[in-house]
């Protein structure tokens, strides 16, 4: 009665994970075609560093979140047999684990930058390097508790995943401590740039997106460290660490692809390098010509001079 019992609640906490899958999927998948037309515009055409990142971080999201469709798909004894397969397992997560250093260059690119007008450059490499070094860290933890040879006890993945989250967790704080403090001279223009809807900046979406992207993603690796040390949502019964993973994958890749279109859209806007404009120290707010700036700038003057009465040579006093 009891293995009957433990038989049903393994089928359901697979049910919800395939459910999970699918709707993860289904998330990116929209999201991916809703935005294609920017990243053929901003991206596709132009040959640099930032477009090779953002189409790492879209199309190898996208490839993982295809694969997901699988479990739909593949009847449930193929299933079985899958993860025998050594290519398709490698491959698939392969493309799981090189989404974090895709992550990482990212994140430690925006710390490096922010960092570009601190005296010491030491402190700008070593915010990025820990950075870098913090989100490629679970790679190497994912991997050994994938491919061991044994299959890590159920104590050993909580511990996995605290070393894991821990270490993102710990590079999103360094990478909004450092921005906020850099930027912490601006946030009274930042404050009247978004309540007078001026153009936005570098600086505008370093702080709106580096926010939400921290307020976002840290609450959801807390709440898969907990759930994975109470065993909520288990994956499976051979991996019980929670499925929460399933939703921060597409949700981060998300979050990244938008800075990077919101940086795109602000140079082709402004005419001027991303690129340039960070290694000059471009983080101020461009306020965007409007009538309260028209009525205070210098205009050229057209009118006619003026007699010693007041009036003007061709106009009529009095009108």
């Amino acid at each position: 009665m009891s293995e009957s019992i433990a038989e049903v609640a393994a089928a359901q906490e697979a049910l919800i994970s395939k459910y999970f899958d699918l709707s993860s999927a289904t998330l990116y998948i929209y999201d991916h075609l809703i935005s294609l037309d920017s990243e053929i515009e901003l991206f596709w055409r132009r040959r640099a560093f930032a477009s090779a990142l953002f189409l790492l971080n879209r199309y190898l999201t996208l490839f993982c979140m295809l694969a997901q469709f699988t479990i739909f798909i593949i009847p449930p004894p193929a299933q079985q047999s899958l993860p025998r397969l050594k290519v398709y397992d490698y491959v698939y997560y392969i493309s799981v684990i090189g989404q974090f250093p895709v992550w990482g260059a990212i994140s430690s690119i925006r710390a490096f930058v922010v960092c570009s007008d601190l005296r010491r450059s030491i402190c700008r490499w070593s915010s990025a390097i820990t950075v870098f070094a913090l989100y490629t860290a679970p790679c190497g933890i994912n991997a050994y508790g994938r491919f061991a040879p044994v299959v890590p006890s159920a104590e050993a993945q909580k511990m996995f995943v605290i070393a894991s989250r821990m270490c993102l967790s710990v590079a999103d704080i360094i990478v909004v401590v450092v921005t906020w403090r850099q930027m912490r001279r601006q946030m009274k223009l930042f404050s009247t740039a978004v309540r007078r809807r001026y153009r936005p900046s570098y600086a505008s979406v370093l702080l709106r997106d580096g926010t939400i992207y921290f307020l976002v993603l840290v609450p959801f690796n807390a709440v898969h460290l907990i759930f994975s040390l109470y065993s909520i949502l288990g994956q499976s019964p051979r991996y019980p660490t929670s499925g929460i993973p399933i939703f921060t994958t597409p949700i981060t890749a998300i979050l990244i692809s938008k800075f990077l279109v919101h940086l795109q859209e602000i140079e082709s806007a402004t005419g001027t390098s991303s690129q340039s404009a960070w290694q000059t120290g471009l983080l101020v707010l461009q306020p965007s010509v409007g009538p309260r700036s028209r009525e205070h700038s210098p205009e050229p003057s057209t009118s006619t001079p003026c007699r010693r009465d007041g009036t003007r040579e061709g106009s009529l006093q009095g009108v």
